[in-house]
């Protein structure tokens, strides 16, 4: 990820995000799991298609063969009271090559905790053109 100057207050909107990312990584299902509301809606385009899924349905999906890191650009975030939406460029390899690129948009509600989770998620693919 690019380093972006953020407050105090978008680093604790993005942790989650980037420990959503790191459990990707890992294909570690508990630790994307958790940062995530599970039944939490996900949309996604993939080749043209809509596809709706539970978040726990998106992240409990096969992973493809191989190293999986996706990496987030220039997040744009938004916060009122306890909702909050981040906006991020992405790009996901596979194996270090570039398999796919697009944009995520990620809702994300305060818990009464004081923790941000994820819940919701939409997010386009593409594998040419810019």
């Amino acid at each position: 990820m690019h380093p972006v100057k953020l407050t105090p207050e978008e680093q604790a909107v993005l942790a989650p995000v980037q420990a959503l990312l790191e459990g990707i990584r890992q294909r570690d299902h508990k630790l994307m799991l958790a940062q995530v509301m599970p039944e939490g809606g996900a949309t996604i385009v993939r080749e043209g298609r809509i596809l709706h899924y539970s978040l726990r349905e998106l992240f409990e999906r096969p992973f493809p063969s191989g190293v999986v890191e996706e990496q987030i650009y220039d997040p744009s975030i938004r916060i009122d009271h306890d909702i909050a939406l981040v906006w991020a460029p992405y790009k996901v390899f596979i194996d270090g090559k570039l398999h796919h690129w697009g944009t995520n948009v990620i809702t994300l509600l305060q818990q009464s905790d004081g923790r941000w989770l994820v819940a919701g998620h939409v997010d386009n693919s593409r594998t040419s053109g810019d």
